[in-house]
C-alpha cells in the first residue's frame, strides 16, 4: 500500500496592474455595447465590428493579405513569445 502524497496548496501573490492599461476600455461588455442594445431594443440596425469578426457582414480581407497569409504558412507553424511579438508591442 502507497503513501498519499500531500501537496502544498499553492501560493498565489496580487498582481498590480501596468499604469500602461489605465485608460484602456474593453468596449466588447463595456458602455459601447449597453448603447448598441439600447439602439437595437428602438429597432436600429447595429453592426458588431467590435469583437473583430468583419465576414458576417460582408468585409473580406484584401487579396494582398490573403496572398501573404498563404505565403507565410510554411514558416508560421509554432507558438509567439508569450509577452508577444515585440514588433506588435
Amino acid at each position: 500500500m502507497s503513501t498519499p502524497q500531500i501537496h502544498p496548496q499553492p501560493r498565489y501573490r496580487t498582481l498590480q496592474q501596468s499604469t500602461k492599461l489605465q485608460n484602456v476600455l474593453y468596449e466588447i461588455r463595456g458602455p459601447v455595447h449597453a448603447h448598441a442594445a439600447r439602439l437595437e431594443a428602438e429597432g436600429h440596425r447595429i453592426l458588431k465590428l467590435n469583437i473583430g469578426n468583419p465576414a458576417p457582414f460582408g468585409f473580406e480581407a484584401p487579396d494582398v493579405i490573403v496572398r501573404d497569409m498563404i505565403a507565410a504558412l510554411p514558416v508560421a507553424q509554432g507558438y509567439s513569445e508569450s509577452k508577444g511579438i515585440l514588433s506588435a508591442r
